[in-house]
């Protein structure tokens, strides 16, 4: 004969730290009711590496790293499938193992090679079909990245309004990887040079006159 224990639900009140970087193990420390030894915690979709039991109020839940970088929920429960009504906000930053973009900027009419080298993750070879996307208030538009050999990531920017948009390296299960702000600016025009000729030998100082220039 088998038997089914029915056990009060655990009920999550708040964690600490409340932030973390998604390249860092993390240990948090976990307030609540109703917690039992067999209690474990969930961060977005990925589970604790591992749960120390403190007692009925307190649990202690290792990250070893999780799946996505944003504000990501935070939960507790007594098995793989049943969680707590209650979830708190946790703010998972990309900071450590991020990268460097450049460049930072490009014309609104795309087609800008953005590059993104020292990122930790792409070192690891944790690559599954990697895409970038742009989002803004107006517009969500996506172009499809590429690892080298060298470990750094490459893409072409979509045309897309002027202003500043948010770019996420997502992998094909939507997963991030890297967090950056890109800015689509006005594509810079010549409208005349002074003067506009010289003699051979050059040295000559050339003022060139337009529009949406930059420094």
């Amino acid at each position: 004969m088998a038997y089914f224990s029915f056990v009060q639900r655990p009920v999550l009140l708040s964690v600490q730290p409340s932030s973390g970087s998604r390249f860092q193990p993390m240990v948090v420390t976990v307030s609540g009711h109703a917690f039992s030894s067999n209690v474990l915690c969930k961060l977005g979709r990925v589970m604790s590496s591992s749960t120390l039991w403190v007692d009925e109020q307190t649990l202690l839940c290792s990250f070893d790293e999780v799946a996505s970088c944003g504000l990501l929920p935070f939960m507790v429960g007594l098995n793989m499938e049943d969680f707590s009504n209650q979830d708190v906000a946790f703010s998972v930053r990309c900071d450590s193992g991020n990268g460097l973009l450049f460049p930072s900027n490009g014309p609104s009419s795309g087609g800008s090679v953005l590059k993104i080298t020292n990122a930790a993750w792409a070192s690891r070879g944790k690559t599954p079909r990697l895409t970038c996307v742009f989002s803004s208030v107006t517009s969500v538009t996506r172009s499809t990245a590429t690892v080298l050999t060298t470990g750094d990531v490459v893409c072409t920017s979509p045309a897309h309004p002027v202003g500043l948009s948010d770019l996420t390296i997502v992998g094909g299960d939507d997963s991030t990887f890297s967090a950056f702000r890109f800015a689509f600016v006005n594509e810079a025009a010549v409208v005349h040079l002074l003067p506009h000729m010289s003699s051979l030998p050059g040295a000559t100082v050339v003022t060139v006159v337009g529009e949406h220039f930059e420094g």
